[in-house]
């Protein structure tokens, strides 16, 4: 086990600091409310550590350092860790393609390794495709994802030309190094990963559930109940680690004789663009003036994030099997806030009357925003009791925007802070990079094929799998099992907005032959065709 040896003692918190960290988790410190676990670690030394609730709250158990939490998409840089371990070796090249291990993919376009570590692959998002077949998550298993890569015949866009999160790309590569390293991926991260790192407690998932394990929980009307689900796509998740284990785990990156370190892993790689990115299963930005390295996870049941400041040397760890903890993101930027003495990082919620703008100006940006890149991710904006607001989805949440000069909105949102309205067109500034987005008018587009002439039974060669486009009371619906149904809103020019498991593009064409065509595009998914039967 190799540990930092810090230059210099860190400093602890004050007791007013360490008060104010406390009351973040205080609505959490009860026997009927899931678990929290939070710890803080500057220039390689823990100056804070807490647990609150529970581990299980049926059974009783409170949960401590030692709980074993699912931590879901903070696995990622445990997977690209131990490919990292075996490029150090010499068992693999970053540069080398993936067919060479995984011959099954041959028939794509030519995929570096590091395009999946770096998540600009083009691949398909596998766990959305198990999904679009109408099987559940217990079925986004390594064999299932797989599977149904190898039928693909298209990606999203050419191997290293732009940035797109996809949990196939961590699926994929777990299967590497089982296959370079000869075991299965469980015992390979124990011996190359864990062991190295003196993580313990840690391990991949399989189906073993042991005694410190946590319990994931879900809110029902109130109360907590247990979820019984795991994400069995290990390499993309699938890690259960403590709070201890973390805590060790950032004082080897913080320690210049670990045979890991951030700097190894944020290596450019040639990866796109620069800075703004994601670099072997972390992102890598800038906010308010600092660098920051992080990595979100949920699954049902459990949320985590390990947040890192490397010029500060200083990193937060929160951990959760509360499905429900929302306010998770903030309050790492509110600890770092409180340990940094810079208010900037922390989130105030406004008032309704700070964030209401001129009905005159703000009213008339409502309306679709569409990424015509990746034809899919969607902006929507409304004008709501004189405040702007904008949703991913046409029915889910909307955040509320403050208008600050012009076209300029700020959100409160540390991973998404901003919107640019010009001239029917929206740049939302992300974390992991601009977005832009064209507004869609659907009263100014025409609309090329009759709403009558899209019914019928649609089918896709690259899922097995038949949808329909049925018609009731003059409304068009995607239809699955002849029982589930989802309307379709028309945003002119042959496109249409559908709202299930998320927001979905869906547009229609003509073949070379005739035949009407379906290409559908949502996150993970462009332009995923079916033939109209």
């Amino acid at each position: 086990m190799l540990l930092a040896t810090a230059s210099a003692i860190a400093q602890p918190l004050t007791s007013k600091q360490k008060d104010s960290v406390d009351s973040l988790f205080a609505n959490w410190d009860s026997q009927k409310k899931p678990g929290i676990a939070v710890a803080i670690v500057k220039d390689g030394n823990e100056i804070y550590s807490k647990t609150v609730g529970m581990s299980d709250v049926a059974g009783g158990i409170k949960a401590n350092d030692r709980t074993s939490f699912w931590i879901a998409s903070v696995s990622k840089q445990f997977t690209a860790i131990g490919i990292t371990a075996l490029e150090q070796k010499g068992a693999l090249s970053l540069t080398d393609p993936i067919s060479k291990y995984l011959p099954e993919l041959s028939h794509l376009p030519s995929i570096q390794i590091k395009h999946l570590l770096h998540h600009t692959s083009g691949l398909r998002d596998g766990f959305t495709l198990v999904g679009m077949t109408l099987k559940g998550e217990k079925h986004y298993d390594p064999k299932s994802v797989f599977d149904m890569i190898k039928i693909q015949k298209a990606l999203n866009f050419q191997p290293g030309t732009r940035h797109e999160y996809v949990n196939s790309n961590y699926v994929l590569l777990a299967l590497i190094a089982e296959r370079v390293s000869k075991k299965s991926f469980a015992d390979f991260m124990q011996s190359e990963v864990f062991g190295k790192l003196g993580l313990s407690d840690s391990r991949i998932f399989n189906n073993d559930k042991k005694s410190p394990d946590a319990v994931g929980h879900y809110n029902s009307v109130g109360k907590y109940k247990k979820n019984k689900r795991f994400i069995p796509a290990i390499g993309s998740t699938g890690v259960m680690m403590s709070l201890r284990d973390a805590v060790k785990l950032e004082q080897n990156l913080q320690s210049s004789h670990s045979f890991i370190s951030l700097d190894l892993l944020l290596s450019p790689d040639g990866v796109v663009p620069p800075l703004k990115s994601y670099k072997r299963g972390l992102e890598h930005y800038q906010l308010k003036g600092y660098e920051v390295v992080s990595h979100f996870g949920s699954d049902p049941g459990f949320r985590a994030d390990i947040v890192r400041f490397p010029k500060e040397k200083l990193s937060i760890i929160i951990f959760s099997n509360a499905g429900d903890y929302w306010d998770l993101s903030k309050n790492m930027f509110d600890i770092a806030g409180i340990v940094l003495s810079n208010n900037k990082l922390r989130t105030t919620w406004l008032s309704d009357n700070e964030l209401k703008s001129a009905a005159h100006a703000s009213s008339k940006l409502q309306g679709a925003y569409l990424d015509t890149v990746s034809g899919s991710i969607t902006r929507f904006i409304k004008y709501d009791n004189g405040i702007l607001k904008s949703s991913p989805t046409m029915h889910g949440y909307y955040a509320p925007l403050k208008h600050e000069k012009g076209g300029y909105y700020s959100k409160q949102d540390n991973y998404e802070s901003s919107y640019n309205f010009s001239d029917d067109a929206l740049t939302v500034d992300r974390a992991d990079g601009n977005l832009h987005l064209i507004k869609i008018d659907s009263a100014s587009m025409e609309v090329h094929s009759h709403p009558i002439e899209l019914k019928g039974r649609y089918y896709s060669p690259e899922l097995k799998k038949t949808y329909r486009i049925t018609k009731k009371q003059n409304t068009l619906r995607l239809s699955f099992l002849r029982i589930m149904h989802s309307p379709l809103t028309s945003l002119g020019n042959d496109l249409y907005y559908a709202e299930f498991a998320g927001g979905n593009i869906l547009r229609f064409e003509k073949g070379a032959d005739g035949k009407t065509l379906m290409l559908f595009s949502r996150e993970g998914i462009k332009d995923l065709y079916f033939i109209k039967r």
